[in-house]
């Protein structure tokens, strides 16, 4: 048997909806909530799931969907 390194890749969305005075500063509102955990994507919306497995000697397979 052999072991292989897997990484499994999801990319998920949640809307949030931020009033502001400008693009840049819905931006920076929407950043500051995030960081300070206000924004926390908890229904979320799954837009892709990736899978990369890679074997001891380094070789590969290119990263699939799944």
């Amino acid at each position: 048997m052999k072991k292989f390194k897997v990484i499994v890749q999801e990319v998920i969305s949640q809307e949030f909806e931020v009033v502001a005075n400008s693009i840049e500063e819905a931006a920076q509102i929407t950043k500051m909530n995030y960081d300070e955990e206000k924004f926390v994507v908890d229904d979320p919306m799954v837009e892709s799931r990736k899978i990369f497995v890679q074997d001891e000697k380094g070789e590969y397979e290119e990263w699939s969907e799944i």
